[in-house]
């Protein structure tokens, strides 16, 4: 893996050429975490959801914190198997994100945009399938309440269980844009690894007849390399 942002991502393309910085996306990083954070909100947000589910586990199944998140993402994953079977005309997307509690233990926040499911619909499904009954579901009261919400949670990061997603989303949660969870453009096929970092392309093609703009807020994200008339 390399280190966070010591390499390139380049597009070529004459006259033009275009760099940016290839960032690791690690939670562990101090610059990437703040920004996959923003990119969590943001996600959570453009789902439009219309309730708040919590998930707890059982700490006396399965052998370990690590086990009791796979236990639990799977009975949440059949609970959703078992919605569409009980409500087949009413489609439904959901985002859940990882958290540990005090006792170091996950449970799962879960925003959840589609019909209204009881609570005890949902205690039953955990009880029989991992013997957690203990559910939470609360209605949304507008966009600002899911950007708190969700801040909350992600302000120290969606925690890490094992082999365990620290989040994961149904695929049509959000609308289908041409960003990672992060707020970035996509990379296209044109963009290529570079090892060297952006301030030592921007430097050696200044030399070879290219001159820099800068392009985006932060100064960084986007440096546009164009070739002077």
């Amino acid at each position: 893996m390399t280190i966070c942002r010591e390499w390139s991502l380049v597009k070529l393309q004459d006259p033009e050429r275009h760099i940016r910085p290839l960032y690791c996306r690690s939670w562990g990083c101090e610059v990437c975490a703040p920004r996959r954070r923003t990119g969590l909100m943001a996600k959570a947000a453009a789902g439009n959801p219309s309730r708040f589910i919590t998930l707890t586990v059982n700490p006396r199944i399965g052998e370990n914190p690590d086990a009791r998140l796979l236990l639990l993402a799977n009975a949440w994953r059949n609970t959703c198997k078992r919605i569409k079977r009980r409500w087949p005309d009413k489609p439904f997307s959901y985002l859940a994100i990882v958290e540990s509690t005090k006792a170091g233990e996950p449970h799962l926040h879960i925003l959840w945009r589609g019909p209204y499911v009881p609570q005890k619909f949902l205690s039953d499904c955990m009880a029989e399938l991992i013997e957690s009954p203990i559910v939470d579901i609360r209605k949304i009261k507008g966009l600002k309440e899911v950007i708190r919400y969700v801040a909350k949670y992600v302000t120290k990061n969606p925690h890490h269980f094992g082999t365990g997603k620290r989040y994961w989303s149904s695929q049509d949660w959000e609308p289908k844009a041409d960003t990672t969870d992060d707020g970035e453009p996509k990379a296209e096929p044109a963009w290529q690894v570079m090892r060297e970092d952006v301030f030592t392309l921007v430097w050696r093609w200044s030399h070879e007849g290219f001159a820099a703009r800068k392009e985006g807020n932060d100064g960084i994200y986007a440096i546009f390399i164009e070739q002077p008339p």
